[in-house]
């Protein structure tokens, strides 16, 4: 393991996982042997895991952290600026994510500074709905910038919990010319592409109906009351950059 830092790493990617300590170590396996030396995983623990054994068996062996319960949102946000700020780039990834493609991060980030100047998100295909990305270009396993992060005060908005960011990445891309899709890199997302296995404990609470609405409460109050401001910020900040 290499320690985290600006001077070593210039994508670090963040997974939140839950009860799910097998599938982790297949993704893992999958982004070690597809990134690039200058980007780095951090895992995310929850101390009442009732899975936390099973983790704690191989887990020392990678970045990461054991602290309290938090939302998707809570983790994302808490890494990336209480933990790793200024780091040039992030990624969110699940541990039902499986990298398919060889030096994604290089391809992705080069794609996102060519295509929007960092601005937005980067994604590439995760294979659901019939690998057809187009159909609701909704981001997957999605990039982002600090300068991004730092401009608007969040990565996702705080009033989130662990569904919608996908909807908001769309939205905020779309806004501001910066939803960029690289059909070249495939990052799989199992549990939509069909992995075979019956819905676990994590899909049945997270895309609950119940867990749905409050996504798009969330997304309403962001409309209503944050977009405008992060739109205008991120003019000022592009404009500032020329």
């Amino acid at each position: 393991m290499l320690k985290i830092s600006p001077d070593n790493t210039k994508l670090l990617s963040i997974c939140c996982t839950f009860r799910r300590p097998t599938m982790l170590i297949d993704m893992l396996k999958t982004h070690y042997t597809t990134r690039s030396d200058d980007t780095q995983i951090l895992i995310y623990l929850h101390d009442d895991d009732p899975y936390l054994d099973g983790y704690k068996k191989y887990i020392n062996d990678h970045n990461h952290i054991i602290d309290r319960h938090r939302n998707m949102q809570e983790v994302i946000n808490h890494v990336v600026f209480d933990l790793y700020p200024n780091i040039e780039y992030y990624q969110i990834i699940c541990d039902d994510h499986l990298y398919r493609t060889r030096m994604w991060d290089k391809i992705l980030v080069n794609r996102f500074v060519e295509k929007s100047n960092g601005w937005g998100f980067c994604c590439g295909r995760d294979l659901i709905n019939g690998d057809n990305w187009h159909m609701f270009q909704h981001p997957s396993a999605e990039i982002w910038s600090w300068k991004m992060a730092k401009t608007l005060g969040y990565v996702y908005p705080r009033k989130f919990e662990h569904q919608g960011f996908d909807y908001y990445a769309k939205d905020l891309g779309l806004s501001i010319n910066g939803l960029v899709f690289v059909p070249e890199v495939v990052i799989e997302h199992l549990w939509y592409a069909g992995c075979g296995k019956e819905p676990d404990e994590n899909i049945k609470e997270k895309y609950s109906d119940e867990a749905y609405k409050r996504a798009m409460r969330a997304l309403d109050y962001w409309k209503s009351n944050e977009k405008s401001i992060a739109l205008k910020n991120i003019k000022k900040a592009r404009m500032e950059e020329l």
